[in-house]
This record gives C-alpha cells, structure tokens and sequence, in this order.
C-alpha cells in the first residue's frame, strides 16, 4: 500500500501547474505536468529504446548462442561498438566487454584485459591479460570499431530536440479567449464556454454579446510543417546509417530523385553489410575456438529504383 501511495504522490506532484527547480525560481511545466527537461529526457530516452529495437531486430543469429548472451552481445554492441568471447570448460564460454593491453605491429590488440561487469569468478573471466585469437575472440560492429550510440545519440538528441520545438509551436497556435466577466454573468459565459469546447454545433445565447469573446493571438508563424520535414530528414538519416530502409517514410515516391534514392539505398546497403561482415568476422574467429555459432541479416538488401515511367514508353 505504501507504494501505491507514492506512485500517486508521485503522479500529484507531476499534474501539479507550477513547481520550483533547484534555485527557487518557477518554472512552467508542459505537458502531462512534466518539466521541459523531463519532457526532454524522456524523448531521448524513448528514442533510444525505438531505434535500438530496430536495429536488433535486423539479425538473426544461429548456432550454440542462446537468448540472453545474444542480449548482451548486442547492447554492447550498441553501447561500447567491442565485444569478446572466451571459451571455457565443457563446451560453455563467457561474452564480455573488454580494454586493450598490448598492441601487434599493425596497431591491432595482442592482448587484452577483460572486463568483469558482473563481479564472475575469475575462473571465467580471468584478471590477467588475454592473448586475442588463443584465449578469447575479440570483434566490433563497425569497420571503424566505433560504439553505435557515439553517432545515434547525435541524431536522438537532435530529433527530441525538434520534438520540443514542435510541442512549443503547437501550444503558441492555441489561441486563448479573455472573456471579462462579473457576479452576474460569469456562471452563464462558464456555461457557454464549456458547450463551445463539447463541440455543440449551435448555441442559443439570447442577449450575451459576441464582443466578449475576443481571441488572443500569440502572432507565431506557424512552422510544424517545416520543423516535421527537418525532423523526417534527421530520422532517414539515421535509419540509412543504422542500415534500415526509410523509403517507406515517403508519402510520394515521385517526389525524390532517383539518383539521390538509389544513392541513399547505397548507403543503407552498405551500411548493413559492414556491420553483417565485422560480426561474421567476429564469429568466425569465435568459431576457431571451438564455439559456433553465426548471424546473418535478417532483412533482404534494399533494391535499386528505376524509372518506371521511361521503361514503359521503351
């Protein structure tokens, strides 16, 4: 009961119109009583969540890998863009992050140190350096062995920022009444204000003057559409690195040019295949040390556009 009790405290003091940050001062709260700066967070937050699921779900893995190490291979490639297999007894093996210790004579890591996020016996991830392709099976998920989230988080920030934007424009186009009222007639205008907003369709009012209902207008331009347009393109450009095909984002396909499409689908191509080749890499090296396992795409190649006006005159 004492948890209820404060879920709905909790849920109280959000609704609440006015709050205080840290220096006193009063902010205003937007919408569902959050904060701006809550508001924001959660959009990244939400983002985060929405693409991470899409790019996961873009590859299929095989082999002796069960649910939970392929879990924790993939936020890692997410998060840190590094990951490393060490076999142990019995057919099992170990997936952890890891630092470099030494390098080869191309610049490339000889030895590493795993890292023991989840305090395991040192029987399985050991504290003592580990030579790469004998003892453990390092890889990535970029040919530039880069985290992911180092260049999604640019584009997430970017987006709830244009989200925040919009939900500002928005509220500016809501035009308030100032309605001046007194004892006599405050409770008969409240009665005619509440009939407009439940949408009645006409509304006898006998001798209540049309005057007094004024709008008051904020005079912003109205700019969804162009923040929507920004925000869509920030969104293709992600999705075309993540590898994952944005046309479907288009209303008109007639709109682009085909040139600049086929180029996009390029990118989304490549983009793709480069994170498919680093993990069958990775997999093959995990493979020579007794452990298999393999991943493939689990979407089919983004297909080329063509003009489908010209090839019917031909």
């Amino acid at each position: 009961m004492a948890q209820k009790k404060n879920v709905k405290n909790m849920m109280s003091e959000r609704l609440k119109s006015e709050a205080a940050d840290n220096t006193g001062r009063k902010i205003i709260l937007d919408m569902d009583g959050m904060d701006p700066q809550t508001i924001y967070s959660e959009l990244k937050h939400n983002y985060t969540n929405m693409y991470y699921n899409i790019f996961k779900n873009g590859f299929e893995w095989e082999g002796d890998i069960n649910y939970k190490e392929i879990e924790f291979v993939m936020k890692k490639l997410w998060s840190v863009g590094k990951i490393a297999m060490r076999p142990l007894l019995a057919n099992e093996k170990i997936f952890t992050d890891w630092t470099r210790d030494s390098y080869d004579w191309y610049g490339n890591p000889a030895t590493v140190m795993l890292i023991n996020e989840y305090a395991a016996p040192v029987s399985i991830i050991p504290s003592t350096p580990q030579v790469v392709d004998k003892d453990v099976a390092i890889g990535w998920i970029q040919p530039n062995h880069k985290a992911l989230n180092m260049t999604v988080d640019w584009y997430i920030k970017r987006i709830a920022q244009v989200d925040m934007v919009i939900n500002t424009n928005l509220n500016l186009q809501k035009l308030p009444y100032m309605i001046p009222v007194d004892n006599s007639n405050q409770a008969r205008l409240q009665n005619i204000v509440q009939r407009m907003l439940n949408n009645e369709l006409f509304l006898f009012v006998g001798d209540a003057d049309p005057n007094l209902f004024k709008a008051v207008s904020t005079g912003a331009p109205y700019i969804i559409d162009k923040l929507s347009e920004y925000r869509h393109g920030l969104d293709n450009e992600l999705k075309t690195y993540l590898g994952i095909d944005n046309q479907g984002g288009y209303l008109n396909r007639e709109q682009q040019n085909l040139d600049t499409t086929n180029s996009n689908n390029d990118l989304i191509n490549l983009n793709k295949q480069g994170y498919v080749n680093e993990l069958k890499a990775w997999c093959e090296r995990c493979n020579a040390l007794g452990r298999n396992f393999s991943v493939k795409s689990s979407t089919k190649p983004v297909t080329m556009v063509s003009d489908t006006h010209d090839n019917m005159e031909e």
